[in-house]
């Protein structure tokens, strides 16, 4: 894999550079911060984004401008890119995971969402959000979802019910919950039994004006096993959860 780094400012892309290769079976951190020192653009920089790029898509170094393959891959799963903005702080995207038919069809599955670390501080607002979301037009599926959240070492501080309606997102402020612990980080489990939501955690840091979104992926991504095995472990922890 290429490692390439494209470096965005004043809603404008300034660069796009290689600065590493990965061989397979590896992993590495790269730090944005030195990386824009040793390019001499940190002041010119508001948002950056790392892609990595399999090697038989680039023969070269060079970076093109389109990549055509002879026909389409077998994904499973599409990325899909959210973009935020924000007239007076900064711009920016999460890229995650759905499927092509979410909740199309009649069997919509389980929903089941964990392991984002929220920083409990006075200083970052931490925000849970949960958006039901079909490929199909006509979907008019409200979903029931059940939230805990829990301390370090997995005792349960709170647990929230809500609804979500069709095409439109529930959002959590977990600061708000006064929650009776003195623990920084903490976890969530969420389920939902038979709709599938998209979940984002959005992290808000008041002194800088920073912004964080992450996702948390389905348990088939950790779990390498048959479909049928994931799938009823997933079915468990929702009925569990629920």
């Amino acid at each position: 894999m290429h490692v390439i780094l494209s470096i965005y400012g004043n809603s404008k892309l300034i660069l796009r550079k290689v600065i590493d290769t990965l061989k397979p079976n590896s992993h590495k951190f790269y730090s944005i911060d030195e990386e824009l020192e040793k390019l001499n653009i940190s002041d010119l920089a508001d948002f950056c984004v790392l892609h990595r790029v399999p090697v038989n898509l680039m023969l070269s170094n060079e970076i093109p401008e389109l990549v055509e393959v002879e026909e389409s891959p077998d994904f499973d799963m599409y990325r899909m890119v959210v973009q935020y903005t924000s007239a007076e702080l900064n711009k920016g995207s999460v890229i995650y995971e759905t499927p092509p038919n979410l909740n199309q069809n009649k069997n919509r599955g389980n929903f089941l969402s964990f392991s984002n670390k929220i920083c409990l501080t006075d200083n970052v607002k931490n925000n849970l959000v949960f958006i039901n979301y079909s490929t199909n037009r006509d979907f008019n599926s409200t979903a029931n979802v059940k939230l805990a959240i829990y301390n370090s070492h997995g005792l349960t501080l709170t647990t929230e019910s809500f609804k979500v309606k069709p095409f439109s997102f529930t959002a959590f402020n977990v600061n708000a919950l006064k929650l009776k612990t003195k623990e920084q980080f903490l976890t969530f489990t969420a389920a939902a039994d038979g709709l599938s939501l998209i979940p984002l955690s959005v992290s808000l840091c008041n002194s800088n004006g920073g912004v964080s979104i992450e996702h948390s992926h389905p348990p088939q991504a950790y779990i390498m096993a048959p479909w049928l095995v994931t799938a009823n472990i997933k079915k468990a922890a929702v009925k569990i959860l629920s």
